[in-house]
């Protein structure tokens, strides 16, 4: 059984992985305005999303992938694969979860495709889907229950941390409300969000460093330094980092870690701030299977 996998673009994979693969990643939709289009790198410079995140009044918004055009994706992607396991964006953000299993249970779809519900974003889902790649690869019987135990198992051992910069507009689109209402109130603080199916507030600090120490003082009070690497998100359009970014790289640099900068899918940027931050925590013995 020849097995693809879907994923959109609230997760970080990198483009060139993903050729020469079975994994399908397709752009939710930007709307800013009466204009609509699709996530892509090209368009955010195209469109001068930079500017537009970075001005409070603006009211850009993300949205789901239409049901008719999934309809038409599934369609082509089962013209060469016999079934499709779908991840689309963490179900505490986004209704697409919802809308794709609606989809999914039209007649012709009956045992071709899956959609599986998560809350696991960024790099913790790419990496995912480079993992699930391989393990269908390897075992191409490989049944929908077993990709669950192997989402849930992949949860578990991983973990993604969010540092809004700006929280108002976070608050604003309906994400994680309640707690960030509360947050609000903490004034000249950076709030460190652990991300999960209720997020908490993990950390909040004035400094980026002492969220790092806490951050590295959990994993290290279960775990090895050696176990796990860190990847750290922050916007494409940042080329040089900011001090205190340099000084919360150290932290993690000082504590033993491997650190792997890389971009922040622009969804998280459109809806907390154009320079958020974004700490993907994964297990270096998941990650020895897609890196053989």
């Amino acid at each position: 059984m020849k097995i693809a996998i879907l994923i959109d673009s609230s997760a970080y994979i990198e483009e060139e992985y993903i050729n020469n693969t079975n994994i399908f990643l397709i752009p939710l939709k930007v709307v800013n305005g009466q204009i609509t289009f699709n996530d892509t790198r090209i368009n955010f410079i195209e469109q001068n999303l930079q500017n537009i995140i970075c001005n409070k009044n603006s009211n850009i918004k993300t949205s789901m992938v239409p049901p008719g055009e999934l309809e038409e994706i599934y369609d082509n992607i089962l013209k060469k694969y016999d079934r499709i396991y779908h991840f689309p964006i963490a179900v505490n953000l986004s209704s697409m979860y919802a809308s794709s299993v609606q989809l999914a249970k039209e007649d012709k779809y009956k045992d071709k495709i899956f959609v599986f519900g998560h809350y696991v974003t960024a790099a913790q889902l790419g990496d995912f889907a480079k993992y699930i790649n391989v393990k269908c690869q390897e075992n191409p019987a490989l049944s929908p229950d077993e990709v669950q135990r192997e989402l849930d198992n992949w949860a578990e051992q991983s973990w993604t941390y969010f540092i809004p910069s700006d929280i108002a507009r976070l608050s604003k689109s309906g994400r994680t409300k309640t707690l960030l209402i509360t947050l609000l109130k903490i004034l000249r603080t950076r709030v460190c969000i652990e991300w999960a199916e209720n997020p908490i507030k993990f950390a909040f600090s004035p400094k980026l460093s002492q969220i790092a120490e806490k951050i590295c003082k959990h994993i290290l009070s279960t775990y090895t330094k050696n176990q796990f690497t860190i990847k750290f998100h922050r916007a494409f359009y940042i080329e040089n980092d900011s001090k205190e970014i340099r000084l919360m790289l150290k932290v993690f640099e000082t504590h033993g870690f491997n650190i792997e900068v890389i971009d922040c899918p622009s969804v998280y940027l459109i809806h907390a701030g154009g320079e958020s931050i974004g700490i993907s925590i994964i297990n270096d013995e998941l990650k020895k299977v897609y890196q053989k």
